[in-house]
């Protein structure tokens, strides 16, 4: 180390003392300031190399919706797929964008719903 103290560092690197800390820790354990590998997460519902499969379905039923396709993808895999996993396919299939996304369109807060319908303070006469 240069002998400046974590504050001077800091202070030179115009970065907080715990980044500091963290950054001499990392060059300790690895030898290098390189990021840490992923620490994991949960795994995909379905697995790329079954998004062919998944794609056949939604091309034989273009019509159908999400609920509809997660049905008869769960039939085809043999394991439960739920309407936001088949939106998330969906996205990596590029058949929907990220803005389209596997939510659709979000309905709007009680508030602002009973404000529209003019209920006032949007409480919800009884």
């Amino acid at each position: 180390m240069t002998g400046k103290t974590y504050e001077e560092l800091a202070e030179q690197f115009q970065v907080g003392r715990a980044t500091v800390n963290r950054l001499l820790r990392l060059n300790r354990e690895t030898g290098g300031l390189q990021p840490r590998p992923h620490g994991g997460g949960m795994p995909k519902r379905v697995p790329d190399e079954q998004l062919p499969r998944v794609k056949g379905i939604v091309d034989a039923h273009p019509d159908a919706t999400l609920s509809e396709l997660a049905g008869m993808v769960s039939r085809e895999l043999g394991r439960s797929v739920s309407r936001p996993t088949m939106g998330r396919m969906m996205v990596r299939l590029r058949l929907l964008s990220k803005e389209e996304g596997p939510g659709g369109q979000r309905a709007r807060p009680a508030r602002r719903a009973a404000k529209a319908r003019g209920v006032p303070g949007g409480h919800r006469g009884r």
